[in-house]
C-alpha cells in the first residue's frame, strides 16, 4: 500500500509539474524557450567549474574530458541558443513520428487479436505519422506554434499522469464504477 502511495504522489507531482510548465510554454512561447536554453547552460557550466574544482582538489584524471564537455556545450548553448532550438524541433517532430509508429503497431496487434474499438487508435496512429513527418519535412518552423503544441501535448501528458496517479490509490471496485460512469 506505502508503494501505491508513493507511485501515486510520484504520478501527480509529475503532472503538475508538467502542467505547470506546459501552460508556461504555451502562454510564453519564445521566451520561456529562450530561458529554459540559457539556464541548462548555465547549468552545465557551474557543473563543469564544480568538477574542476574538484578535479583540481583530488586529481582524477578521467572526468577532465567531461568536466571541458560540460562547460564547452554549456558555452556553446548560451552563444547560439537557435541550435538547441532547431535541434529540439527535430527531436520532438522524431518523437512524434516514432509515437504514431508504435500506436500504428499497437492498432496492428488490435487487428490481430480482434480487439473493439480500435479505428481510434488507427487514427490517432495516422495523424501522429503526419503530422511529425510535416514537422520533419518543414523547411520553417514558427517557433510560436511550436511551443503551443509542445505545450498542449505536454498539458495532455500532465492530465494523464495525474489521472493515473489518482486511480493508483483507488480500489478496483472504484475503478470499475468510475468506467461505468464515464
Amino acid at each position: 500500500m506505502k508503494r501505491n502511495i508513493y507511485n501515486s504522489v510520484y504520478y501527480c507531482v509529475l503532472g503538475l509539474i508538467l502542467i505547470v510548465i506546459s501552460t508556461m510554454a504555451i502562454i510564453q512561447r519564445d521566451n520561456f524557450l529562450m530561458r529554459v536554453f540559457d539556464v541548462f547552460g548555465w547549468i552545465l557550466i557551474i557543473n563543469g567549474f564544480h568538477g574542476l574544482g574538484v578535479f583540481i582538489k583530488r586529481h582524477l584524471k578521467g572526468d577532465l574530458f567531461n568536466i571541458i564537455i560540460n562547460i564547452v556545450i554549456g558555452f556553446i548553448i548560451i552563444i547560439y541558443t537557435t541550435i538547441p532550438i532547431r535541434l529540439l524541433f527535430a527531436i520532438f517532430a522524431l518523437y512524434i513520428t516514432l509515437n504514431g509508429v508504435v500506436k500504428f503497431i499497437t492498432y496492428l496487434n488490435y487487428k490481430k487479436d480482434k480487439v473493439d474499438r480500435r479505428f481510434p487508435v488507427l487514427c490517432g496512429a495516422i495523424f501522429l505519422i503526419i503530422y511529425g513527418l510535416a514537422l520533419f519535412l518543414g523547411r520553417y518552423v514558427d517557433v510560436n506554434v511550436m511551443m503551443i503544441f509542445i505545450g498542449v501535448y505536454g498539458l495532455f501528458l500532465g492530465i494523464n499522469y495525474v489521472i493515473d496517479g489518482v486511480f493508483t490509490v483507488v480500489p478496483q471496485q472504484h475503478k470499475d464504477s468510475l468506467k461505468r460512469r464515464i
